[in-house]
């Protein structure tokens, strides 16, 4: 996920990262995922854990998709 924030001549982005940690791929016991996931939010030299709870919150400017398969 990308936020922007300021007007299209001057502004600051702010990327929101999710890293995973690969689990057994019981997807019965999982509810269908194989992952766990921790979500970063990174801005030029700072790098904050946060829940995501406080991600969804974000204005998304610019998302990525990953197609993940166990």
């Amino acid at each position: 996920v990308v936020e922007h924030s300021g007007t299209m001549r001057s502004g600051h982005y702010v990327a929101y990262i999710r890293g995973r940690e690969a689990k057994d791929c019981q997807k019965a016991e999982n509810d269908g995922h194989c992952v766990e996931s921790t979500w970063y939010r990174i801005s030029d030299t700072f790098v904050r854990k946060l829940s995501l709870s406080e991600v969804l919150q974000s204005e998304a400017y610019l998302l990525f998709y990953e197609k993940i398969t166990c």
